[in-house]
């Protein structure tokens, strides 16, 4: 990480023990347009997100500046600005698990039409094998 205000540059490194975050996400199924909806009435599937929570133990994260004169005299402020940074990336987190991931999972819900090739040709006994990720419209 490298900060820069004026004149004043401080670079910093963060890092967290994996055990001490904790994430919890609810996704929702729901139901997209397939290719052919509108001759066959099918339906793919999809997710929404729900809530996600993220927590990050504050202590077993270790945040210091080093690397220019003024890097002591901030690290003094550890207590003020470990707080913010730590909330910045569980916000970070939250974002990404609530807007871009459900997004990516559709994408390629879309992207195979609802059909999964589940093994490739080097299965000569499955390589007729397809799911079918697709569900009935309700008329």
């Amino acid at each position: 990480m490298r900060l820069r205000k004026g004149l004043l540059t401080a670079s910093g490194h963060m890092e967290a023990e994996c055990s001490n975050i904790t994430f919890t996400v609810e996704f929702k199924m729901i139901n997209l347009p397939a290719n052919d909806t509108n001759t066959t009435g099918r339906q793919l599937w999809g997710v929404e997100a729900g809530y996600v929570i993220v927590d990050i133990d504050l202590e077993a994260v270790d945040f210091t500046f080093e690397g220019n004169v003024w890097a002591d005299f901030i690290n003094m402020f550890q207590a003020l600005y470990m707080p913010l940074a730590v909330e910045g990336v569980e916000i970070a987190m939250i974002e990404q698990l609530t807007n871009l991931l459900p997004e990516q999972l559709n994408f390629y819900f879309y992207e195979i039409d609802g059909y999964l090739v589940a093994f490739d040709d080097k299965m000569p006994k499955f390589e007729q094998f397809i799911m079918d990720m697709s569900a009935s419209s309700p008329i």
